[in-house]
């Protein structure tokens, strides 16, 4: 395939075309549609990495707040998804529900409940007894209790990636397959670029998005 010179020397790489990195180089473009952007993807094809593996799950119901706070910024995108790209991705709440068999999990959903009510997520607490009100076909003596949240939800991994994919491309950006990154360049502590296996990729900003192999790939930098 025939590489240009702004793809060799493009204003930002990413690493990995999973529906992270493209969900990045897609926001990116909005901000700013002049940018040059090169994506890099070690598989042949879209959808062979962490993402077409995926089910799906988007949920609020994290013990960690930049978790829950990841996912309240992702909302608007989900709930505007097929109107912003003309195409469905099933997006639809029904709600988790999480459960407590003893007493280290109660106190954690009892914790991150109280957090998340401060973050204005509709978090219900349910006690042993409401939990068994609620869902009596489950085991009484098993849960101290649980918690629920209406705007856990679920999308169709492929349907979001499909479309992020074919933004991207009309932005402008490059989605470079079977180009595998090998190790990302340094003078000093300062980017310049990143070696993959096809050759060399120039640019001050590199970011990351290899899923399970962005430590290998960072542990690489020289």
């Amino acid at each position: 395939m025939y590489i240009s010179s702004k793809q060799l020397r493009p204003d930002i790489i990413i690493i990995g075309a999973g529906i992270i990195g493209l969900s990045i180089a897609y926001h990116l473009l909005e901000v700013d549609p002049k940018l040059s952007i090169t994506i890099v993807e070690r598989e042949k094809m879209l959808g062979l990495g962490s993402t077409g593996k995926c089910t799906g799950g988007i949920r609020y119901q994290f013990s960690s707040s930049l978790l829950r706070r990841l996912s309240l910024l992702s909302r608007d995108f989900f709930l505007n998804f097929e109107s912003v790209f003309d195409v469905p991705c099933w997006y639809l709440e029904k709600g988790y529900l999480m459960l407590a068999s003893h007493g280290v999990l109660w106190n954690q959903l009892q914790s991150t409940a109280e957090q998340a009510e401060a973050e204005s997520i509709p978090m219900q607490l349910l006690k042993h007894e409401e939990l068994q009100e609620q869902f009596p076909y489950l085991d009484r003596d098993r849960f101290l209790g649980g918690t629920l949240c209406p705007w856990d939800a679920y999308a169709d991994p492929y349907a979001v990636l499909a479309a992020l994919y074919a933004a991207v491309r009309s932005k402008g950006a490059a989605v470079d397959f079977n180009r595998e990154a090998t190790k990302i360049i340094l003078n000093g502590d300062n980017l310049r670029g990143l070696e993959t296996k096809q050759g060399t990729i120039w640019s001050p900003i590199i970011v990351n998005a290899a899923g399970p192999y962005a430590a290998q790939i960072a542990m690489s930098s020289s």
